[in-house]
């Protein structure tokens, strides 16, 4: 199911530079049609889009949180 993936990628991704190969294995792996990197200070979309994962990095990068919306 939905939350078994995102567990699976937040466990897979957290601390990992978001390069492009990580972000498409990060999508790969989550199932999802599309990616969207939330930067800090960044408000959350408005629009959701249930098939979109949304990967939050830090200042240097790194991948911090794993949301799908």
């Amino acid at each position: 199911d939905d939350a078994t993936l995102l567990a699976l990628v937040r466990d897979a991704w957290l601390g990992r530079a978001a390069s492009a190969d990580v972000i498409e294995q990060a999508r790969e792996g989550s199932g999802s049609e599309s990616v969207r990197l939330v930067m800090p200070g960044m408000r959350e979309p408005q629009v959701e889009q249930l098939d979109r994962l949304n990967l939050h990095l830090d200042e240097r990068s790194l991948i911090t949180r794993a949301s799908c919306g």
